[in-house]
């Protein structure tokens, strides 16, 4: 079913998941929320633009990019234009990952430490922050403020860090 998902055009991708949400919303709160559960784990797009918010992320050419990432995922280098949004999907793809496996161990590697802080802050920021994410991933988002403060030593998670 998850290759199906990934095989409509975007505009009917995003008709999919709103019947997905409005069907588990007809049957309660639980439901919507294995619902949103089920569509963040099998949609790297529906967790990037419905969840996360990214609506600048709504553009075929980028839905094409993140069908691509999740097609073969693992073992390639994405080589994009700058302004492609190969870091929003690269990061989205983590954030997938961890929310499917949470013992998963991930690198971000950048040509500077500050760079590759800045995309741990943001990942870290949306893991701690983002509502939806913690009410669909209760058991693995429990305290996870806590932890990667924990993991990543003193670094602040506010935008003026």
């Amino acid at each position: 079913q998850t290759l199906q998902l990934r095989a409509l055009p975007m505009e009917l991708a995003i008709r999919f998941w709103d019947g997905f949400e409005a069907a588990g919303r007809k049957q309660g709160e639980t439901a919507l929320r294995v619902a949103i559960r089920a569509l963040c784990m099998a949609d790297l797009f529906y967790l990037l633009v419905r969840v996360c918010k990214r609506v600048d992320m709504l553009h075929p050419w980028i839905y094409a990019g993140c069908r691509e990432v999740e097609a073969a995922p693992n073992g390639r280098v994405d080589l994009w234009s700058r302004g492609h949004y190969k870091t929003s999907v690269g990061l989205g793809l983590i954030m997938q990952d961890v929310l499917k496996d949470p013992e998963t161990t991930q690198g971000i590697f950048s040509h500077t430490r500050p760079v590759a802080k800045a995309f741990l802050r943001q990942i870290m920021r949306e893991l701690e922050t983002n509502k939806i994410l913690h009410i669909a991933f209760p058991d693995v988002l429990r305290g996870v403020a806590n932890a990667l403060d924990k993991a990543s030593g003193p670094v602040k998670t506010t935008a003026s860090s």
